[in-house]
């Protein structure tokens, strides 16, 4: 949500955001006030449903005023527009291959949450001919492991004929059902809630690399790599995890931030202690 705030400001356009309730943490906070910095429009909203209502609501509202609907991009940008960015990133990652900068990977560990990221992902590396193997390591608990599965897939197709029309040369891919690997093992109770293993993850790669992640997304994604490595799955293998996290960490732009400008159903992100461990 950050980088869309951030962008539509760059681009002069207003950003209006709708989001859930979660657990509190240090990137929570940051990610309020760097919203609030790029001039994003922020709704808290207790859960699903009345986010759904809300966001109704606001693209009413919106039409009534300016004679027309707002572009609504969904969770995670999990739509065919959206998820061509990591079908390109796909196609970097064959640049430098090529170029040498490292050789190609057995198995590519990332995050999925909403699933954009894993779907551009699996029809990049086909498009771009690479034979990685890509390894989901959920973040929230899913209901339906095989409506994920189903929901995959149809985005998949959908993506791939946005390409195929703009340029019949893009080929028609087909996905199986082995090509969808979902970890399921490291998802913790919640959205946002951190785990044990994700934490352990976190410190490991932050203490040995100094490379940073986040308990929500990346940390659990790091600890599915670990648990795969421990059990043999990696060795002699090249493995590429690919952080999804910004590291930047906007200091100077938090520095000039003040919560207390934020609504007053934010505050209690700011003075109510953080989960423990985030702590």
């Amino acid at each position: 949500m950050v980088a869309t705030a951030c962008y539509a400001q760059a681009l002069g356009l207003k950003c209006i955001a709708m989001l859930k309730k979660q657990p509190n943490s240090q990137v929570v906070r940051r990610n309020l006030l760097l919203m609030h910095h790029f001039g994003t429009e922020i709704h808290l909203c207790p859960d699903t449903e009345f986010r759904t209502l809300q966001t109704i609501a606001t693209c009413i509202e919106h039409k009534n005023n300016h004679s027309d609907f707002p572009y609504f991009m969904p969770t995670g940008g999990s739509i065919p527009v959206g998820i061509l960015g990591f079908v390109n990133a796909a196609f970097e990652l064959k640049r430098q291959i090529e170029e040498g900068v490292m050789p190609e990977p057995d198995y590519l560990y990332v995050a999925a949450g909403s699933l954009g990221t894993m779907v551009g992902l699996l029809l990049g590396l086909k498009a771009a001919g690479l034979k990685t193997q890509l390894r989901s390591v959920l973040v929230e608990p899913i209901e339906n492991l095989k409506a994920s599965r189903e929901e995959i897939t149809k985005l998949f197709k959908e993506t791939n004929r946005l390409l195929h029309d703009a340029d019949p040369s893009f080929p028609v891919w087909n996905l199986t059902e082995d090509e969808i690997y979902l970890n399921t093992d490291f998802t913790g109770s919640d959205y946002g809630l951190f785990t044990p293993e994700g934490k352990q993850a976190l410190t490991t790669l932050q203490e040995t690399e100094d490379i940073k992640l986040d308990g929500t997304y990346t940390a659990k994604a790091f600890a599915g790599l670990l648990d795969d490595a421990s059990k043999g799955l990696c060795k002699n293998k090249v493995i590429l995890f690919w952080n999804t996290f910004c590291s930047d960490d906007f200091d100077d732009i938090l520095a000039t931030q003040d919560y207390k400008q934020l609504s007053l159903c934010f505050h209690e992100f700011f003075e109510k202690e953080i989960q423990p461990l985030d702590r």
